[in-house]
């Protein structure tokens, strides 16, 4: 009987590819971030009524803020790719704003948030406790500073929320969570700013602050949408990347009444609030090119403009007597978003 050769196949390893952008940190990897977030803000109209006396203060007037951020990460422990463990050391926070059409007043000043973050030069590491389900905080051993510095840090500078659930090709879309915003023009938190300025009352005067709402986040709370949309692989001149888009239309109203209350009481000021909502609309584009192999992202560009309508009515107690007072404000917004991480 003749016998049949056996066929000998040699098992080459495949040269696998994975075209679905996910997060894949390992432990000791050390990345740095920078962010730099540059607003215009436009102020349709403002009035300000004291005891039923309308005055305006700053119709026409602008500002021109850039925020820039360099944070580095030294990762200690991850879980599924994501940092579970690790120290932040703030290189680098600064702010830089110009105001114009406030020339020609006496009466109302602007303030000027230029400046630099408290937490420069500082470590603070983040832990998270999976049984409680959150991170905590506290300065690293050769650190210092206010436990408040600390209160509103996020750990995420990720943008792993735009990531899709499952599988994705080129040309598919997603649903991503409206938090995104608030990691996209707030990285890392809001980390407060040391004014290189202070504005005060004058000799003899009364100071009323006049509450300023443009950037206290809370996005998720609106309505709308952001879509993301996985439009091509990129393989030319660096790191193979996903490039997705997010597409962003959101609006909605929200209540800060509490919120400024409790940021009255924090400067000393007796401030009782009847009335404060803010009317906001946001829209988009946001590109973001996914380092494939890395697993995080590589950099992130994109341009969001909107309306804010901001309606207060307050009693200020001050020497012995209240005021009775409101505000009216209607301006535009754009903000340009630009970031890297190496």
């Amino acid at each position: 009987m003749r016998r049949t050769p056996l066929a000998i196949v040699a098992l080459l390893p495949l040269a696998l590819t994975d075209d679905t952008p996910r997060l894949s940190y390992e432990e000791g990897a050390e990345v740095t971030r920078t962010w730099t977030l540059r607003s215009t803000r436009d102020v349709d109209s403002a009035s300000l009524t004291m005891n039923e006396n309308p005055q305006d203060i700053g119709s026409g007037s602008s500002s021109s803020t850039t925020v820039s951020i360099e944070i580095r990460d030294a990762l200690q422990a991850v879980a599924d790719g994501a940092p579970r463990r690790f120290t932040r050391t703030f290189e680098a926070i600064g702010t830089e704003q110009a105001i114009s059409g406030f020339e020609d007043s006496d009466e109302v000043q602007m303030r000027d948030s230029s400046g630099t973050s408290e937490l420069v030069g500082a470590e603070v590491l983040f832990a998270y406790d999976p049984d409680a389900e959150e991170w905590s905080l506290e300065y690293g051993e050769d650190s210092a500073g206010e436990e408040a510095w600390l209160e509103d840090l996020e750990p995420d500078m990720d943008l792993s929320e735009a990531l899709p659930d499952g599988d994705v090709a080129v040309g598919e879309t997603w649903e991503v969570p409206l938090s995104i915003l608030d990691h996209l023009l707030t990285p890392g938190g809001d980390v407060d700013v040391r004014p290189d300025e202070e504005v005060g009352g004058g000799e003899g005067g009364i100071a009323i602050s006049i509450p300023s709402v443009g950037d206290i986040g809370r996005w998720d709370e609106l309505e709308g949408t952001v879509q993301a949309r996985y439009l091509e692989v990129v393989e030319e001149d660096g790191p193979r990347v996903a490039r997705i888009q997010l597409t962003i239309d959101v609006e909605g109203d929200l209540d800060i009444a509490d919120m400024l209350e409790d940021e009255a009481a924090e400067r000393g000021a007796e401030e009782t609030y009847a009335e404060a909502t803010v009317t906001r609309t946001l829209e988009g584009k946001v590109t973001i090119d996914w380092d494939l192999a890395a697993g995080r992202f590589a950099e992130v560009e994109g341009t969001l403009s909107g309306t804010g309508e901001f309606y207060a009515e307050w009693t200020l107690a001050v020497q012995g007597f209240e005021l009775e007072l409101g505000v009216e404000r209607s301006d535009s917004v754009e903000y340009e978003i630009e970031a890297s991480i190496q």
